[in-house]
């Protein structure tokens, strides 16, 4: 998947909403409380992973390029490194997948 277009990018952010149980006005915000970075990080990742470039990710969560480039650098370290953070990712990734056709 090299795109993603408007409505998988709502359905996309509005199931992770759900799945971290917060909103997405604060999801989409320049809010930098905790609680907020790893479920950004995480979509981040997810669509990295799908193949999504930097560029088309920054538009799905409204963050620049470079915020992307650190927070998947930070992802990566994260999953070396912290167990509890793979397995909550990984939960993450299973939840969308069985939601989405992505």
């Amino acid at each position: 998947m090299n795109e993603i277009n408007q409505e998988q990018s709502t359905l996309l952010l509005d199931l992770s909403c759900q799945f971290f149980e917060i909103d997405r006005k604060l999801l989409l915000s320049k809010n930098k409380n905790q609680e907020l970075i790893r479920p950004r990080r995480f979509i981040m990742a997810f669509l990295k992973n799908k193949g999504l470039k930097e560029r088309k990710i920054a538009s799905v969560i409204l963050k620049d390029r470079t915020t992307i480039y650190h927070h998947l650098k930070k992802h990566k370290n994260f999953i070396d490194v912290e167990k509890q953070y793979k397995e909550d990712f990984k939960d993450f990734e299973d939840f969308l997948q069985n939601q989405l056709s992505l």
